[in-house]
C-alpha cells in the first residue's frame, strides 16, 4: 500500500462557530461521513466531514448537501473523543452507512448526540 493510497486531504468548507450554534439551537440533524485525525494551530483535533448546506441559517437549502467540515479539539471532552475514535473506525470499515448526528451545548462543551434516538 503506498502513501497515496491511506492520505486524506482535509480541505473543504468548515462549518464556522456560528453555524454552529444554529445547529445546536435548531437540533438540526446531519450526517457525518468521515472521521479524520488533523493537527491545526499546534492542537491535535477531529474532523468530521458531514452533509450540510454551503451556508447554515435559516435561508439554507437543505435539499442542496455538500460535504462541509466540523472541527474537535482532541482531549477537549472525553467522551467526544472516544466516540468520535471509534466512528472513525466505524466509518472506515466496508460497508458503513452515515452516523447521524445532532449538536447539543452542555455546559462550555459541545455534545454530539445519536440523532435517531
Amino acid at each position: 500500500m503506498s502513501f497515496f493510497d491511506e492520505y486524506q486531504d482535509i480541505g473543504g468548507n468548515f462549518v464556522d462557530a456560528a453555524e454552529k450554534q444554529y445547529l445546536m439551537d435548531n437540533g438540526v440533524p446531519f450526517a457525518i461521513t468521515a472521521v479524520v485525525s488533523d493537527r491545526a494551530f499546534d492542537q491535535d483535533r477531529f474532523v468530521a466531514k458531514v452533509e450540510l448546506p454551503e451556508e447554515v441559517g435559516e435561508d439554507a437549502d437543505w435539499t442542496q448537501l455538500v460535504e462541509r467540515n466540523i472541527s474537535f479539539p482532541k482531549s477537549g471532552v472525553e467522551s467526544r473523543d472516544r466516540m468520535l475514535e471509534q466512528m472513525q473506525e466505524y466509518l472506515n470499515r466496508d460497508g458503513s452507512e452515515p452516523v447521524t448526528v445532532k449538536l447539543e451545548k452542555v455546559k462550555r462543551s459541545i455534545i454530539i448526540r445519536n440523532a435517531e434516538g
